[in-house]
């Protein structure tokens, strides 16, 4: 019998920030607060991220902002010992340029596959830039089995699912946009293939006002339309067809008109079959936990700087197979030490049914 206990994932996100100089280096050493705004050097704010991690201990983290120097320093620490990793370089799918590895608990999962996507129109090809990007970015995809200690390996009593991590162009709003559509349409065709849950987790430069952001939630537009409309009506004419037998060459789902009086009904076949939205975790519980909902802070902590950027997302939209039981972002200061990163930690417990 599987117990409560086994059927909770603690799952975090976190950007460290980059540093560009390896901890031992003499300059490192005598590393001014860079550009004046109050950022400590690495070798000061890598056991201040740690603390952070040992504390909240996730099943599950993903990094943003991690250049190859501070990957092996992750790995190299002794609460890391516990876990399996896996991240590239994203400017050529090898150690260059940042990577956005995940890491998760060794007793816990074991990966059934590793891809590595770039968020461009050539999905495929390391280093690629998309759209109106100042810099190439990628998805980090792992496909991860269960592991329960009362079963046999082989007679595994939860499904596999699957995990994303990503950081989205801090400059392109397209490319934030476009990214948007290319993850979510990769997570549709995962949906269609295997029918297994998704988690999505990230740093995605976007608030929930948006479009990168609404295309990933379905949140409606200022006109009152779904995102991304396009993408869903061509799953809807699939659906249609399948359901009818009769061809369409698109249509738009009840959805995604915009409603006046009461809404239409949905035929329940149909909706199955059109395109599925994430669900942003800190918006599955009426008040997250917690003093914080901002999650950029900068470093000089002002609050006029803060956003909502980094997000937990999962696929499909509760209740199904997995339930938001606790939510919160983790402060990256305390007391007087120095930030531990110019983001906060966000976190997400969640409940495998």
């Amino acid at each position: 019998m599987v117990q409560i206990a086994d059927r909770l994932m603690k799952i975090a996100t976190f950007n460290i920030r980059y540093a560009p100089f390896k901890p031992s280096s003499q300059l490192a050493s005598n590393q001014i607060l860079l550009a004046g705004d109050g950022e400590a050097p690495w070798a000061s704010r890598l056991p201040l991220i740690m603390d952070q991690i040992n504390w909240e201990s996730p099943d599950i983290i993903g990094f943003q902002e991690v250049l190859e120097h501070q990957y092996h320093d992750l790995k190299d620490q002794a609460f890391f010992r516990q876990y399996t990793s896996v991240g590239v370089g994203r400017d050529d799918g090898v150690t260059r340029g940042e990577y956005v590895p995940l890491f998760w608990r060794t007793d816990k999962f074991k990966a059934l596959s590793v891809k590595h996507f770039w968020l461009s129109d050539q999905p495929d090809v390391p280093g690629s830039i998309g759209w109106d990007a100042g810099q190439t970015r990628m998805v980090t995809l792992v496909h991860l089995q269960p592991i329960s200690a009362d079963v046999s390996p082989d007679e595994e009593s939860k499904p596999p699912f699957f995990v994303m991590n990503t950081h989205f162009d801090d400059r392109g709003l397209k490319a934030r946009t476009e990214s948007a559509k290319l993850i979510l349409r990769k997570a549709n065709e995962l949906m269609t293939e295997t029918g297994l849950p998704i988690l999505l987790m990230g740093d995605f430069n976007a608030p929930s006002q948006e479009a990168a952001y609404k295309v990933l939630t379905g949140k409606t537009s200022d006109d009152g339309t779904l995102q991304p409309t396009d993408q869903s009506s061509q799953y809807c004419a699939a659906g249609l067809e399948r359901v009818h037998g009769q061809a369409q060459s698109s249509c738009v789902e009840p959805s995604q008109q915009v409603l006046t009086g009461r809404p239409p009904h949905h035929d329940a076949v149909v909706a199955k079959q059109t395109v599925q939205h994430f669900k942003d975790c800190g918006s599955e519980l009426g008040r997250p936990y917690g003093a914080f909902k901002a999650t950029f802070t900068g470093f000089q902590n002002n609050p006029r700087d803060a956003q909502v950027i980094d997000f937990i997302m999962i696929m499909p939209r509760p209740p199904t197979l997995w339930q938001v039981v606790k939510y919160g972002v983790i402060p990256n200061q305390f007391q007087n030490e120095p930030l531990a990163s110019d983001h906060r930690m966000v976190c997400a417990l969640i409940q495998v049914e």
